[in-house]
């Protein structure tokens, strides 16, 4: 039974890059392999073919390259006999005939280069078997690395479908939570305005980058602003020559665009209610004029609490007034998520070694 391939044809291109004008060297002939393995040609084969053969047949388009190559593993089929055909293209054979390569006896690894020498000429030496083998090799522990971690580190795939039918893929590793975030983003009052959204989870677990993927796959702008402790932060302020000073949070509430209140609770309750009104009517007053919200402005606001006051861990959160709290009908828990800070780091091994850290270091270690 012939080995399930790592990767389909189409994703093996996309890596080497399109047909018709790709020169094969050492850096992409074994994607180039893979290609042609995911074609259905045996791996062991593929490994006996040279470059000019490789760059022939996935440059042409037309199959007549491919169809050769095929014609040429039939006769290597007839030359060789079906029992040593068997023995030296079906994959699970050629993993006995690796191991017997690497650790057994020498006239086992010779019977195979005598059968590679049969199937794909005489140009086969020792080195190119020894290539074959450590590509084989590697090609399947690469194979059940890539699937341990799929069991393991599932990935998010988030993509959004655009009124008009469009769907688009959203870039990036993203946090489990993040599909509902986008759900919640869609959702709108009788007013046809965005509901309030309140993402409340950890330091450092992702809420601010979450706000800012959001905007970039509902393709508006982001606006930012940290606590507040007066309201001219938010609301802006005329200076003593009559000009209008704005803010990121005027700029979203007229124009449009996702806003980001970011460390919500650690703002004076006082101000925060300065701009109550302007989160639940659909009409703010600025000290310019009154403004109606933009049909696209979306407000978020970030926080290490739930508005209910300081604790253990967070002791600089203020509580949150009833009233501000009551303007967020849509609430989200945004904690920490393992996989999706590997994935973002890219490697595991450096994850864990940046943990162990972390949970060593002392006060002292903190100050020096």
């Amino acid at each position: 039974m012939a080995r399930t391939p790592s990767m389909t044809a189409a994703e093996a291109e996309a890596a080497i890059g399109r047909r018709g004008e790709i020169v094969v060297t050492a850096d992409n002939r074994g994607m180039v392999r893979k290609w042609f393995v995911a074609q259905g040609l045996p791996a062991l084969f593929v490994g006996g073919l040279s470059m000019r053969e490789l760059a022939l047949a996935y440059n042409d388009t037309t199959g007549d390259q491919y169809a050769r190559l095929l014609r040429k593993y039939e006769e290597a089929k007839e030359s060789a006999g079906d029992e040593a055909s068997d023995r030296a293209f079906e994959t699970n054979e050629t993993n006995q005939t690796v191991n017997s390569c690497n650790g057994h006896a020498n006239s086992d690894a010779a019977a195979l280069l005598e059968m590679l020498r049969r199937a794909v000429g005489s140009s086969v030496d020792a080195s190119q078997v020894r290539e074959i083998v450590d590509a084989t090799i590697k090609d399947k522990a690469e194979s059940i690395a890539a699937d341990i971690k799929k069991i393991i580190w599932p990935v998010t795939r988030v993509q959004l479908v655009a009124p008009t039918g469009e769907i688009k893929d959203v870039d990036g590793p993203v946090h489990p939570n993040f599909p509902l975030l986008l759900r919640m983003a869609q959702a709108r009052d009788c007013a046809g305005h965005h509901v309030n959204i309140f993402l409340a989870g950890e330091a450092s677990s992702g809420k601010t980058t979450a706000c800012k993927q959001l905007a970039k796959a509902l393709e508006r702008k982001w606006y930012f602003n940290g606590a507040i402790s007066m309201p001219h932060e938010m609301l802006g302020f005329i200076d003593a020559a009559g000009n209008y000073h704005r803010t990121p949070f005027r700029d979203a509430y007229e124009h449009g665009g996702v806003y980001t209140f970011d460390e919500v609770d650690r703002s004076d309750p006082v101000a925060l209610l300065g701009v109550n009104p302007h989160l639940a009517n659909g009409v703010a007053t600025f000290p310019d004029g009154q403004i109606q919200r933009h049909k696209d402005c979306l407000i978020i606001c970030t926080a290490n609490t739930w508005g209910n006051g300081a604790n253990a861990d967070y002791c600089g959160a203020t509580k949150l007034d009833a009233a501000f709290m009551s303007r967020f009908p849509a609430r989200l828990s945004w904690n920490i998520d393992k996989a999706f800070e590997i994935s973002i780091s890219g490697n595991e091994a450096w994850h864990a070694a940046c943990k162990r850290r972390g949970r060593k270091r002392r006060p002292q270690d903190l100050r020096s």
